[in-house]
């Protein structure tokens, strides 16, 4: 594993070089603009990933793109921002969703500062302990209770990453007699989107039929988090809100199924690479796609390692000793270090007043 790439001065202009000699297909050298770095990714140029994809800062316009929608629309946008700012021509939401993680880490250790600020410290039970036998039980009591949150000024340079295996392909198939199936090997960051999209379409008519049942419901479940009594509300219909469940087990279902299908590529010697995810449901609901193919399937997703290892050694704020903790990171978290993120890079000079 290597640590974090910080690019400065002419050692740019020499990675820029050495990405022009790269076997992998890269911008050429005369047709790099100003304001692009090369950014190398773990992916070693396999799982439909360049080696090395050369990137722009964000804009004022990307940043308020991303700024005007909500968690759940923003990785669309995300997509096409991203696809905006790299010189090579790809597509992001093809990519493992790793792969986004990490190129946005990058981007912002080479274009804003390593520093993510003020993050969560992960403690563990351990943490507990300690205070617990130093006599610092309130504090020990704030900490399980969430009123105190250890936080550190993390630096992103502390991040090893991890490359891929080059015995791993994009594709794997599975076999046994009579039966032959390919899929894609890897999560792609655009595939939940696809599957969000086709099934609020299939399932908008009936959605609409519920939407009563799912508002009272989540209102009851508020007002029963936040200790607020239920008298004020109207009492939800035994046989609606059984409904609404059945309704909600379909929709699960379905989700399921075309989780799966939308990774198939080819059975038995057929392509249906082409085919829609509803086309392709019809092949995985056959007797030959059991919970034993689902979890191998499962296992290949989870065996490939590469991209940020979460594992980082810090120094401990609560106990003042380094230890090794794991962090994740949210696309949220690295895009709001983006938007609040104040540039020192520009030398500011005023013109001298004109002479009347």
């Amino acid at each position: 594993m290597a640590g974090l790439k910080i690019y400065e001065g002419e050692e740019m202009e020499k990675e820029i070089k050495k990405g022009k000699s790269n076997k992998t297909t890269v911008a050429p050298t005369a047709a790099i603009p100003n304001g692009f770095i090369p950014i190398e990714l773990s992916t070693n140029g396999l799982l439909g990933v360049p080696k090395i994809v050369h990137c722009r800062n964000f804009s004022a316009s990307d940043i308020l793109d991303l700024s005007l929608f909500n968690e759940a629309v923003l990785p669309e946008r995300v997509i096409s921002v991203l696809n905006s700012m790299i010189l090579e021509k790809t597509n992001v939401s093809l990519w493992p969703d790793r792969v986004i993680i990490e190129l946005l880490v990058k981007i912002y250790v080479n274009f804003f500062t390593p520093i993510l600020p003020e993050t969560n410290f992960p403690w563990e039970t351990s943490d507990v302990k300690w205070l617990e036998e130093r006599g610092r039980v309130d504090e020990a009591k704030d900490l399980v209770t969430g009123k105190w949150v250890p936080k550190i000024d993390f630096d992103l340079t502390w991040l090893q990453i991890k490359d891929l295996s080059s015995e791993v392909h994009s594709t794997a198939t599975f076999k046994k007699p009579g039966f032959s199936a390919k899929f894609v090997s890897y999560p792609r960051y655009g595939d939940v989107m696809a599957i969000k999209k086709v099934t609020e379409q299939k399932f908008q008519e009936s959605d609409k039929t519920f939407e009563k049942v799912k508002q009272s419901y989540e209102i009851r479940e508020r007002f029963i988090k936040e200790g607020k009594s239920l008298s004020t509300l109207d009492p939800i219909s035994e046989s609606d809100f059984m409904k609404w469940r059945i309704h909600e087990a379909k929709k699960a279902i379905y989700i399921a199924k075309a989780s799966q299908a939308i990774y198939l590529l080819e059975l038995n010697g057929e392509d249906i690479s082409s085919k829609s995810i509803d086309e392709r449901i019809t092949y995985v609901e056959r007797p030959e796609f059991d919970i034993q193919l689902s979890k191998i399937l499962d296992k290949q997703f989870e065996k490939l390692e590469f991209g940020i290892d979460p594992k980082v050694e810090v120094m401990n704020p609560i106990t003042r000793e380094k230890c090794q903790r794991v962090f994740s990171f949210r696309l949220m978290d690295i895009l709001q270090a983006i938007q609040l993120s104040e540039s020192n890079e520009y030398d500011i000079s005023y013109d001298e007043p004109d002479s009347e």
